[in-house]
């Protein structure tokens, strides 16, 4: 059990952890979840997309734990997971983001056209499915 939390090194809290005390997984998320979220908030902007990053990187610092090697100080480790979970999400965020400012800009137009393709042959419709991507590639 740990005794003394801001003592209590960082590789003996982890080393606790293997041995099944959540408690000392605990200590490190307390320890760490300012650090964690000033990172994240700086790299997305916004406050509440922040918020469940962080807590979806401690879920994975938690489950990947014991790919952590004991090389490097576990911040260094945790800055790592940290900085490359948070890219990721942004980017998948945006990719959300294209999309959905691709149906307000366009959804008028497709209700407008959609007479028009309900009409169209399986040949036609091919060919305006074509074009459609096509624009969306330029």
């Amino acid at each position: 059990m740990v005794s003394d939390t801001n003592k209590t090194s960082d590789e003996k809290l982890i080393e606790e952890v293997f041995n099944g005390n959540m408690m000392s997984f605990s200590i490190l998320i307390e320890r760490y979840s300012s650090f964690v979220f000033q990172i994240v908030i700086k790299i997305t902007g916004d406050r509440e997309f922040a918020e469940e990053i962080t807590q979806d990187i401690f879920l994975k610092v938690y489950k990947n734990l014991h790919k952590f090697e004991f090389k490097s100080k576990f911040s260094t480790w945790l800055y790592r997971v940290t900085y490359t979970t948070t890219i990721s999400a942004n980017r998948k965020a945006s990719r959300l983001f294209l999309v959905e400012d691709f149906e307000q800009q366009y959804s008028n137009e497709i209700y407008e056209k959609e007479a028009e393709v309900e009409w169209l042959d399986k040949g036609q419709l091919n060919m305006a499915f074509k074009k459609a991507l096509s624009d969306l590639d330029e």
